[in-house]
C-alpha cells in the first residue's frame, strides 16, 4: 500500500492561507499549582502565539462574549 504524500498539499494550504488568511492570535494559559497554605493558584503562564488563520464558522456565543 502506498502512503500519502502530503507535501504538495501543505505547500498549497501554506500558499491559500498566506493570501486569504489574517494574523490570529493564540493564547494558551498553563495552570499553576495549588498551595493549600495560601488557598491560592501559583505560577501560572500565558503565552500567546501568533499564526495565519481564519474563521469560516463563527458561533454567535462566541461572537457576543468576545472571544473572536
Amino acid at each position: 500500500m502506498t502512503t500519502f504524500d502530503y507535501t504538495n498539499m501543505a505547500a498549497t494550504a501554506t500558499r491559500l492561507l498566506t493570501r486569504f488568511g489574517t494574523t490570529l492570535q493564540l493564547r494558551r494559559t498553563t495552570p499553576g499549582t495549588y498551595d493549600p497554605v495560601t488557598g491560592k493558584e501559583t505560577g501560572a503562564t500565558t503565552a500567546n502565539l501568533a499564526c495565519i488563520g481564519l474563521f469560516t464558522n463563527i458561533s454567535t456565543s462566541y461572537a457576543m462574549a468576545n472571544e473572536v
